[in-house]
């Protein structure tokens, strides 16, 4: 179920994908991750929520080590992280907001 697979996301300590929606449920569940990038839309996700320090390109001949940074880091203290991704949330939100409020313009 839907609630079921969110609650994964929430029990986690941390994530680590490399698909969009594993990246997008992480930072929306508060859940500290490790993008894997594979692909724009990662990395694109990541940096729009200033979170791209905790990615890794799958190209990268020093992938593992990467990870293992990564992973490392996070798990000792993962509060930048948390800060980071509260300023992004809230930014998100905002401009949702925006988005309403003109799209009810225009409905008006």
């Amino acid at each position: 179920s839907a609630s079921g697979y969110f609650d994964l996301y929430r029990q986690a300590d941390l994530v680590v994908g490399m698909r969009g929606h594993s990246m997008i449920v992480s930072v929306g569940a508060g859940t500290p991750c490790v993008g894997i990038v594979s692909h724009p839309k990662v990395e694109g996700f990541l940096q729009d929520c200033g979170l791209e320090k905790w990615s890794a390109n799958i190209m990268d001949t020093n992938l593992e080590d990467s990870l293992v940074e990564k992973i490392g880091m996070l798990l000792d203290d993962s509060s930048e992280w948390r800060e980071l991704r509260t300023t992004a949330v809230e930014k998100m939100a905002q401009e949702r907001k925006q988005f309403h409020r003109e799209i009810k313009r225009l409905l008006d």
